[in-house]
């Protein structure tokens, strides 16, 4: 699991597309990338409202908040679960700069459709099922936040927003423990701040208890 043809997708850039080599390469490592995640989750462990967890290499995730949270949903809420931090308008790229540049003939419309920002969010295995589905049928989008919320799409299901996922970061993290009371996720840590988030929020939930 994991590899990939450059060829399977060579039929979504056009030849013409003078970006056509470096889009194609990402998108190639995009696929692989939500492939990979989806097919996992399917995989490891399949009943109805198994729930996981996406988030990138520098984000720091409480836990028993996203528990809390999770148990808080009725059953019917958890099997339709796909929940973040959700970018909308989100217009797409033309600056061919830019690492984010998609080009018009991938994406024509002006913006994305409503999709969570990639830096952490929570999902049901059934919404992971039937995304990992639907990504069979869609042009592969070299911004992968982006092309989840095109499957979301297709799918006629839009993300839900929580304010506990800070995909920015939070500044005033630092001066505050309380903080930790309705943050999901913390994006954009160093390693050395994920060891430093890590024990002050242990001691946080220790100091909070004791109120």
């Amino acid at each position: 699991m994991g590899r990939h043809n450059s060829r399977r997708f060579s039929r979504f850039i056009p030849k013409s597309d003078p970006q056509g080599d470096h889009v194609l390469e990402m998108a190639s490592q995009t696929l692989s990338k939500s492939a990979i995640y989806l097919q996992g989750t399917i995989s490891s462990q399949v009943h109805a409202i198994y729930k996981c967890i996406q988030g990138d290499d520098d984000i720091f995730a409480n836990v028993p908040n996203i528990v809390s949270y999770i148990e808080s949903l009725s059953l019917s809420q958890q099997r339709n679960m796909f929940v973040g931090s959700v970018l909308y308008p989100s217009p797409r790229i033309t600056d061919q700069r830019s690492k984010y540049y998609v080009s018009e003939s991938l994406w024509p419309e002006k913006y994305y459709p409503p999709y969570v920002s990639g830096g952490g969010f929570i999902m049901s295995y059934v919404m992971a099922k039937k995304i990992f589905e639907a990504m069979k049928e869609l042009p592969i989008i070299p911004i992968d936040d982006a092309f989840m919320g095109v499957c979301l799409r297709k799918l006629n299901l839009r993300p839900t927003n929580h304010k506990g996922f800070k995909s920015w970061g939070v500044k005033y993290l630092d001066h505050d423990n309380c903080v930790y009371r309705e943050v999901m996720t913390f994006h954009k840590l160093q390693p050395e701040e994920l060891q430093n988030v890590w024990k002050r929020f242990v001691s946080s939930r220790k100091w909070l208890k004791s109120f």
